[in-house]
């Protein structure tokens, strides 16, 4: 076989070029100003993905990851370091096949003895592991070359663990993966667990992004009390810096099983009206800056969670679909 390593070059939804580790989410400079905890999450790889157009009848895939393969409470082997295949037909991406990792090195065969043909192809990363490395396998002497992210304008989606990945099935089927899918752009993935606080810093280093929008979802990982003493600093911060960039502020999305607590009904409905009345506040000032409510996303029949708050495969694709939906409704902002 001929062997093409994936250098970052080639690595879509990558926010910044200098980055450590080489596949990391955040700008070796972050490590001086964010909390330790976030900073640890810069190595996972979520999101990102590489393409190649390749006439190749076998393809073979080897990579390495860090740590050791396990599973954990909210993120099975699968997801956590294995990845997935995509094929593009026509103009849409359909899925090919998940390769699930067995070490911290593997070669696993993923489309064996096709009819030649050119095909392109797209490899999503593990959503939690460390990858250390990655390389394509063809056909001895079989056409082969990788696409380049080129000028296209990404999605920036700042979120919690259900942006992160959590509780997701596979590498290529989290959030940020389907949406990138729909409208056809890289989305800089940089949903850290229990960990989207709103720090300042965070709104530095998004500013630091040309993105065609932002997409700010911290409500899941916050109260009324944290939104109240950072949320309109942390919009105010990011929208003088990108005036021009829409910024959409999203709400969380009902906890299955709030119904059950009175307490956290009413704990949620104050979060989304604390979140409606900064972002009134803020918009005579900033008109590139939106609210949408997510209240109804993962929909209205208790179901599509693992644990009450984070979605399983259901209910991804209900919030992915409510989302794509609401965002297709701000068409005429043209930032798509």
């Amino acid at each position: 076989m001929d062997w093409h390593k994936i250098t970052p070059e080639f690595v879509f939804g990558r926010g910044w070029t200098q980055t450590e580790p080489e596949f990391g989410r955040l700008p070796s400079h972050a490590e001086k100003v964010l909390p330790e905890k976030v900073w640890k999450m810069r190595r996972n790889s979520s999101g990102m993905y590489a393409e190649f157009i390749t006439d190749s009848r076998n393809v073979t895939i080897r990579w390495e990851v860090e740590d050791d393969v396990r599973g954990e409470p909210n993120f099975n082997i699968c997801a956590e370091s294995g990845v997935d295949l995509y094929i593009l037909v026509g103009k849409k991406w359909r899925f090919a096949v998940t390769l699930t990792a067995t070490g911290n090195v593997n070669e696993v065969p993923a489309l064996v003895q096709l009819t030649k043909m050119k095909r392109m192809v797209r490899i999503y990363f593990p959503f939690r592991n460390c990858l250390r490395s990655m390389e394509v396998g063809t056909d001895a002497g079989a056409s082969f070359a990788w696409s380049h992210p080129g000028d296209i304008l990404p999605i920036a989606y700042y979120g919690s663990s259900i942006i992160h990945g959590s509780y997701g099935s596979r590498a290529g089927n989290g959030i940020t993966q389907i949406l990138g899918r729909e409208f056809n752009r890289p989305i800089i993935n940089l949903g850290f667990s229990g960990s989207a606080k709103l720090e300042l810093e965070m709104a530095d280093l998004l500013a630091e992004l040309t993105p065609c929008c932002y997409l700010i979802d911290p409500l899941p990982n916050a109260d009324a009390a944290l939104l109240d003493e950072r949320l309109e600093i942390f919009l105010r911060k990011l929208c003088s810096a990108r005036k021009n960039i829409p910024v959409i502020l999203l709400t969380d999305a009902d906890r299955r099983n709030a119904w059950l607590y009175r307490k956290n009904v009413q704990a949620h409905n104050k979060k989304r009206e604390t979140a409606a009345r900064i972002i009134k506040q803020l918009q005579p000032e900033f008109p590139f800056l939106f609210l949408i409510d997510m209240k109804n996303a993962m929909g209205n029949d208790f179901e599509g969670t693992i644990d009450g708050v984070h979605p399983d495969e259901l209910g991804v694709w209900r919030f992915s679909t409510f989302l794509i939906r609401k965002l297709k409704n701000k068409s005429a902002l043209n930032f798509f």
